[in-house]
C-alpha cells in the first residue's frame, strides 16, 4: 500500500473556500475530494509493514501552529501541468517535515526531492489545455488558516471516488 505522512486540512472555512474554488474553476481536471485534502510531509511509497514507521513517527514532537493557505500554482512549473496546488509557506511546516524526515531516516526512508509544502486541489489527466491560462492572477488569493495539531500516517491511492485511510495519528 502507498503510504505517506501528512497534515490534514480540516478547517471548515478553509475546506469550504477550497470547494468554492474547485467548483468555480472550469478546467479539465479532477478535483481532490474534501476528505482527501492534506499536505504531504513525506511520501514513503509502498510499505507492507507499518508498525516500525508508526513507532518512528511517535517520536516526532511539535507545538501546534497555524498555516496560511495562499496562492495557486501548478506542477511542473514548465511543460504540461499535472497538479494544481495551493501554497503553504510557514517555517513551522518545514520544521515539522524535517522532524518527520529525521525520524524515518533510520528506517531507510529518504526524500526523492526537496520538501515543497503545497496542497493538491486538482489532478490534471488530459493534455488538452494549459490550465495555467485559467489560473492567472491567483498567486495571492487566500484560502484561510488551518490550525495544525497532529500528523497522520495515511495510505491509499488517489482514486477519484475513494478516500485515503488513516493508519495512525499523533496525539493532540
Amino acid at each position: 500500500m502507498r503510504v505517506f505522512a501528512a497534515v490534514e486540512v480540516t478547517d471548515t472555512k478553509v475546506v469550504d473556500s477550497i470547494k468554492r474554488f474547485q467548483s468555480g474553476t472550469h478546467i479539465d481536471a479532477r478535483p481532490v475530494m474534501p476528505e482527501n485534502l492534506h499536505i504531504t510531509l513525506q511520501f514513503l511509497g509502498e510499505v507492507a509493514d507499518t508498525p516500525q514507521v508508526i513507532g518512528a513517527l511517535q517520536g516526532v514532537r511539535f507545538e501546534a501552529f497555524d498555516i496560511t493557505l495562499r496562492g495557486v500554482g501548478t506542477f511542473p512549473e514548465s511543460g504540461q501541468p499535472r497538479i494544481v496546488w495551493i501554497g503553504v509557506g510557514e517555517s513551522c511546516l518545514y520544521d515539522l517535515a524535517k522532524s518527520v524526515e529525521e525520524a524515518l531516516a533510520p528506517l531507510g526512508f529518504c526524500r526523492d526531492e526537496p520538501f515543497v509544502p503545497h496542497l493538491t486541489v486538482f489532478r490534471v489527466k488530459k493534455k488538452a489545455e494549459d490550465v495555467r491560462d485559467k489560473l492567472g492572477g491567483m498567486e495571492s488569493v487566500s484560502f484561510g488558516v488551518q490550525h495544525v495539531t497532529q500528523i497522520k500516517l495515511k495510505a491509499g491511492e488517489p482514486d477519484p471516488g475513494s478516500a485515503y485511510s488513516d493508519l495512525w495519528e499523533s496525539e493532540t
